[in-house]
């Protein structure tokens, strides 16, 4: 299996484990997942998610792992695409090593780069004693509330390119995450993704804010007196000044990724036939386990 989806692979485990299935049966996360079959042999499976309002659907998975190489998988892809159309996403995402050669693959099915991200991680117990070493922030983290939605959309505003901001969850849904000001001003917001194999963060803070080794230090300190498993920082490449922060930390470096995008055109209702030579020999049908075409219709 090939996981397309860093968050959910980080902060869940492998998607096909029982317990990290059992994660995903909410009424509001729509999954689908398809198999393509040729000469009745199981050739690709496939799978997205979706989050019921959200703009944006994600590849989970694609397995097995070398599917991703065959010549079948646009097909594949486009057949995802059709779905996450008719939960009115607008956008299909993926993540991809950038060195990886399936990288590559994903390009060819029709994915463009949006942005790049490297994640950065850090073990609570074996990292807390080194903490101690750096001078922290000043001011605490604190948890975001209804009224600190309009500062925190600003902040992120003034941060991710106009490009980029079609594609970034955090405009489409409320703050859930941890915030900091400095003299008053609000300076961070992190976002935050838990799951029973580690918790995932992704910091938006202002190039100029004093101390961001120190407001980062604090921010480890704060969730490692909660919570003892595996933390992830995503950091994307239009926030740089971040890295060289992180540098300073006991976090450790994991090879760049590329964020990949695939628009969907705007969905049209309306009949019409069409002939796709390529389905001649091969057919998607869509498997049992974790299939939902619709949020209204729930978990199947």
């Amino acid at each position: 299996m090939l996981p397309l989806d860093t968050t959910q692979q980080l902060t869940r485990g492998n998607p096909l484990r029982t317990r990290a299935f059992l994660e995903y049966l909410n009424p509001a996360a729509g999954i689908y997942t398809a198999v393509l079959e040729e000469a009745g042999n199981i050739q690709m499976v496939g799978q997205i998610t979706h989050r019921g309002g959200s703009r944006l659907a994600h590849t989970a998975f694609i397995a097995p792992g070398r599917a991703i190489f065959s010549p079948l998988l646009p097909t594949m892809m486009d057949h995802l695409t059709a779905q996450a159309g008719e939960w009115s996403a607008h956008h299909l995402l993926a993540d991809a090593d950038e060195h990886s050669q399936y990288f590559d693959a994903l390009r060819r099915a029709g994915f463009a780069v949006y942005a790049w991200q490297r994640v950065w991680k850090y073990q609570p117990g074996d990292g807390a004693s080194a903490l101690t070493a750096y001078p922290g922030a000043e001011a605490e983290w604190q948890p975001a509330e209804e009224v600190d939605v309009i500062a925190v959309r600003s902040l992120a505003q003034s941060l991710v390119p106009a490009l980029v901001q079609p594609v970034e969850g955090l405009f489409e849904q409320r703050p859930r995450g941890l915030l900091i000001r400095q003299q008053g001003r609000l300076v961070g917001y992190t976002e935050m993704v838990q799951g029973s194999e580690g918790l995932w963060l992704q910091p938006f803070i202002h190039p100029e804010t004093e101390n961001v080794p120190g407001l980062l230090m604090s921010l480890l300190r704060l969730i490692g007196r909660k919570c003892s498993t595996r933390v992830y920082i995503s950091v994307r490449s239009y926030q740089a000044w971040i890295e060289s922060a992180l540098e300073e930390l006991p976090v450790f470096a994991s090879p760049r990724q590329a964020l990949l995008v695939r628009h969907l055109a705007v969905l049209q209702k309306e009949p019409a036939s069409v002939t796709l030579p390529t389905f001649e020999t091969a057919r998607i049908k869509t498997g049992p386990v974790a299939r939902s075409r619709s949020h209204e219709e729930g978990m199947i």
